[in-house]
């Protein structure tokens, strides 16, 4: 056996990967708000950063419950890869949406790509720490902590450094870190 395969079917690098995704997940997220008004659509109306919120979650809330049902039926990984791909179409669509309707549609997939990483991921925590179930979930929940708290700086302070897209630029590629994390460690049994 490999080291990759040894990785692989450890709990502890189960519950990193998924950690990191809840991570990068929520990084995103929170650095979107301050980036709204200078992204390329220009969204400056306090409605429409509502919209974006509200948008974000019909997303988490359309997608969760299906995919509770599609995990439990094919498996875990599958919904952990399509999920960072919503997300990085999601963040892709940011970098260049030029209307509000393909940022809000961003935002719409962004959520079901958070419904794919939350309901997928905590499900492998689950399955990976029977007996230390409460504490595994209680690290994967606190990557998606501080996520939220480093995604509004993140935004900001990059924004400030090095403009709007390098911004995004560099959520795309803890995005890529994400998916090949979630692609090499998630076991496909």
């Amino acid at each position: 056996m490999g080291w990759v395969d040894k990785l692989r079917t450890s709990p502890n690098m189960v519950l990193f990967v998924v950690s990191f995704a809840l991570c990068v997940e929520e990084v995103l997220y929170g650095a979107v708000a301050p980036l709204t008004p200078m992204s390329p659509a220009h969204l400056k109306d306090e409605h429409m950063v509502s919209t974006l919120y509200g948008a974000y979650a019909l997303g988490l809330i359309i997608a969760a419950p299906i995919l509770a049902l599609i995990t439990d039926r094919i498996g875990r990984r599958q919904p952990m890869i399509v999920g960072v791909a919503l997300l990085f179409v999601s963040a892709l669509l940011f970098l260049v949406g030029t209307t509000p309707d393909v940022v809000i549609f961003s935002r719409i997939l962004q959520g079901a790509g958070a419904a794919c990483t939350w309901t997928a991921g905590l499900a492998l925590v689950a399955e990976y720490f029977v007996a230390r179930r409460v504490r595994a979930m209680g690290f994967a929940l606190l990557g998606g902590t501080i996520g939220a708290v480093v995604g509004p700086l993140v935004g900001g302070e990059l924004y400030d450094i090095f403009g709007y897209a390098l911004t995004i630029y560099f959520i795309l590629g803890l995005l890529a870190v994400d998916f090949v994390l979630r692609f090499v460690f998630i076991s496909k049994k």
